[in-house]
């Protein structure tokens, strides 16, 4: 199942884009954010806030697709943790 892999993708990377999952997955974004909505609401991931210089130095997101999604370890669920690129 997708939902699955999806979580265990998110598990080995730790930090993850939106457009980087499409483009693993080869989904589309949108549907990609409805997937990630079920482990949204049930806490094992977790919207991040985009690393320091994110857009300043590669350019190769496109900013509608940029958001990070963090998988989010048991001790550390309610919480970001910060991370650079």
């Amino acid at each position: 199942m997708i939902l699955l892999e999806i979580k265990r993708y998110l598990k080995d990377k730790q930090f993850v884009n939106l457009q980087e999952l499409s483009l693993h997955f080869q989904r589309d974004p949108e549907i990609m954010r409805e997937m990630l909505g079920h482990w949204l609401r049930k806490g094992v991931i977790c919207k991040a806030p985009n690393p320091a210089g994110c857009g300043l130095k590669c350019v190769k997101c496109k900013p509608e697709f940029s958001e990070v999604y963090q998988f989010q370890r048991t001790e550390d669920r309610g919480q970001n943790v910060e991370y650079t690129l």
